[in-house]
């Protein structure tokens, strides 16, 4: 989400209702504000690393574990970039991106980086979590919008269902394997 963009589409709504912009202007603006950029591609990794690492912290994970989840967490990050450039739907994306995660940090647990794989895998799908959607649909609901809010939840169920197939997948074929007890 970049707030950038979303300050300029609205500075221009306020200039298109007071007047102060016509049709060439604001479509101009429009493709000006859309080519924003977002975050420098290192930022963006080292904010998913840094993320994924303090949220494994946060579930009771060790530091052993949150440098695991770390760069599974800026891989990740990449990953699910890579795959919605491709126009790969978000749902098919998320179960790619559970399914990486886990099978990631399972395997740093199976070389003995990680002492409880499990939460670095935790620490690294909070990073695909829809917290924004989730956070929407309650606010719509509780202001008495109850189209918008069951239609935000019900998109943020199937990114967390996305996220669940994927993971639990990956746990599956991981005991499938006989790889361990994940």
């Amino acid at each position: 989400m970049n707030l950038e963009r979303i300050a300029r589409i609205h500075a221009l709504t306020r200039d298109l209702y007071a007047g102060r912009a016509d049709f060439q202007q604001a479509a101009a603006r429009l493709d000006e504000a859309e080519r924003l950029s977002g975050y420098p591609s290192m930022t963006t990794l080292a904010g998913a690393a840094a993320a994924a690492g303090f949220f494994t912290l946060l579930f009771g994970g060790s530091w052993k574990d949150a440098l695991v989840a770390a760069p599974v967490g800026a891989l990740l990050s990449r990953l699910t970039r890579f795959l919605s450039r491709m126009g790969i739907s978000d749902f098919f994306t998320n179960i790619s991106g559970g399914a990486f995660a886990a099978l990631a940090c399972l395997a740093a647990g199976l070389a003995g980086w990680a002492s409880s794989p499990d939460t670095a895998v935790i620490g690294a799908i909070m990073l695909l979590v829809p917290g924004v959607a989730i956070t929407n649909a309650i606010r719509d609901t509780i202001a008495g919008d109850l189209v918008a809010g069951v239609a935000r939840g019900a998109d943020a169920f199937i990114s967390a269902a996305g996220i669940s197939i994927g993971a639990g997948a990956a746990f599956g074929l991981w005991r499938l394997a006989g790889l361990g007890a994940a």
